[in-house]
């Protein structure tokens, strides 16, 4: 069976969520399956360069083309056409309209449909108007959360039945063991203050992660004689501009820090460093940072939004995202509460360990399978 795999997610560095889903999903994809072929495509040949010595069965068309979505529209059909691949996989929202009738698209959420607002105009021009059409073309859906599968079925109006919850996980490394040793000096790389605790913020920085009520909690937390730093970990996005500012505006900057997106290594050292794991978005398909917390031991607060609390379980703290006091209390318990911490530590585990990129993978391609 010929596979065409779109991982232009790969080709843009640092990676976002939806980027690690292409990448690992592609990974374990190889590593399972021991009988079909890849095409893989790609808008830009830096994807190809973070993927060399995949295996054999790998073939790349990878181009130069600015803009991904004018290429996957304009340029990529005409390439399909020529290979007429048995199952073709788009793992990052859309397809293009005059694809193939085999068509597979992962769909991680409806945030640009349901919360425009909270999105860039960038992707509320470019992205949103393909979703649907996409949802309607395509042979199967896969979607990280039945969460997200209730919003495509009832939103899209796309049958029950052509939608697949295939659910993400941490990437192995992350459940690797390291030493305080090696912690401690990846941490002090950055400043890190061991006399101090850590507040741990991972994803992109933007509106929809609500991160100006986290500075706010921060806020709070100092003036009730609490001073813990805040490390917001992760690639600037639209809009990050005011985060800064409201950290001046509650003279909280110093205890804020910002060292942008940083290497795997790093990121797990944070995860295993860090008093406590806060991921207060107002909206998420998945939440894939909650579960790399998990793996490393981090007590894991979360906001109280139906994707996050499917994917965290019991294993967490939930509070109101849009109040303020409710995250600083929820900060408070566990900053002040050592075995409540180390009951979350335990419970993050175990819940991290019940995702797999190979259980993944091994799910997508029987829906591959299903032509």
């Amino acid at each position: 069976m010929k596979i065409a795999y779109e991982c232009s997610g790969m080709s843009i560095l640092p990676f976002t969520g939806v980027g690690n889903y292409v990448q690992q999903l592609l990974l374990h994809l190889l590593a399972v399956d021991r009988e079909n072929s890849y095409w893989l495509f790609s808008h830009r040949q830096s994807a190809e360069q973070r993927a060399q010595n995949l295996n054999s069965k790998v073939t790349w068309d990878s181009t130069h083309f600015p803009n991904r979505l004018l290429w996957m529209q304009c340029v990529l059909p005409f390439a399909l056409r020529t290979l007429k691949p048995d199952v073709a996989h788009f793992p990052n929202f859309v397809a293009p309209l005059a694809g193939p009738d085999n068509m597979i698209a992962t769909i991680h959420d409806l945030g640009l449909i349901v919360n425009p607002n909270l999105f860039s105009p960038r992707q509320r021009i470019l992205m949103r108007p393909f979703i649907q059409p996409t949802a309607r073309r395509a042979r199967a859906l896969i979607a990280v959360s039945a969460k997200s599968k209730q919003d495509i079925v009832r939103i899209l109006g796309v049958e029950p039945t052509k939608v697949h919850v295939i659910h993400e996980a941490a990437a192995p490394f992350f459940h690797e063991p390291i030493t305080r040793e090696e912690c401690e000096r990846r941490l002090a790389r950055y400043g890190w203050d061991r006399a101090s605790r850590h507040l741990l913020y991972v994803g992109t920085i933007e509106p929809r992660k609500n991160l100006g009520r986290l500075v706010a909690a921060l806020s709070r937390l100092h003036q009730c004689g609490e001073r813990p730093h805040l490390w917001i970990v992760g690639q600037r996005g639209w809009d990050s501009e005011r985060l800064a500012r409201t950290s001046r505006e509650l003279g909280i900057e110093p205890f804020v820090h910002q060292p942008g997106y940083i290497p795997a290594a790093d990121l797990r050292a944070f995860y295993h460093g860090c008093d406590v794991f806060v991921l207060p978005s107002l909206s998420e398909g998945f939440g894939l940072p909650v579960v790399e917390a998990m793996a490393c031991g981090a007590p894991v607060i979360i906001s109280d939004t139906p994707a996050l609390r499917e994917i965290a379980g019991d294993a967490c703290l939930h509070f109101d995202p849009t109040d303020e006091a409710a995250l600083a209390e929820s900060l408070n318990k566990v900053l002040s509460d050592n075995a409540m911490a180390m009951e979350l530590r335990g419970r993050g585990r175990v819940r991290a360990a019940s995702f797999s990129w190979e259980r993944a993978a091994r799910e997508t391609l029987a829906l591959y399978n299903q032509r």
